[in-house]
């Protein structure tokens, strides 16, 4: 992996059509939660997007896979926090290869004017990084979680890494189409 990543978000269709203009090792992710947008992670760090996230690479523990999951923890934090937080996120990150799942981790600060920590990992499995969340090495981080919740902000984002050449599904045309009424919304729930 290059010094920076850039990440870009946009629609599949748009981030497909700069995966064919500039095939190389981008990953195309497609987020986790109904209406998220999708996301073109490029790790090289070479590719020209027009405003994209960008983020120094600070320490980093694994690779980047071409299939699996992807998460993203943003921590913005203020002059006393932050030192100690990338402390905490460096040996997090150093010792990564311990945790369930995971085929890597990195830790980035991002080119933006509040301070800005990024940590992201990718994973076997989805739920791989909520399992991880509790293990005793990840604590250290947790109150970094509700510190930055508490000032100047935290989100996370979680993404599946998809095959830009695959197609997409097509919708079932019945059920697209099927009108949606009152005796739908209020069925008893079935009985098991």
């Amino acid at each position: 992996m290059a010094h920076e990543i850039r990440m870009v978000l946009g629609t599949k269709y748009y981030l497909k059509q700069i995966i064919a203009k500039q095939p190389q090792s981008m990953r195309l992710l497609e987020g986790l939660i109904k209406g998220q947008n999708a996301a073109l992670l490029d790790p090289t760090g070479t590719v020209p997007f027009v405003a994209p996230m960008r983020g120094q690479l600070l320490v980093t523990n694994g690779t980047l896979p071409e299939t699996g999951y992807m998460h993203f923890m943003y921590f913005k934090l203020n002059k006393d926090d932050a030192p100690i937080f990338a402390d905490q996120a460096r040996k997090l990150v150093e010792q990564s290869d311990r945790l369930t799942g995971i085929a890597g981790m990195w830790l980035l600060k991002s080119d933006s004017k509040i301070t800005e920590y990024v940590l992201m990992s990718a994973w076997e499995r989805k739920l791989d990084v909520f399992a991880a969340k509790g293990a005793p090495m990840f604590a250290p981080i947790l109150p970094f979680i509700t510190r930055a919740s508490n000032g100047l902000g935290f989100h996370e984002a979680a993404y599946q890494i998809i095959d830009p050449n695959a197609p997409d599904p097509v919708p079932d045309a019945a059920a697209a189409s099927k009108p949606v009424t009152l005796s739908d919304l209020f069925r008893a729930p079935r009985k098991r």
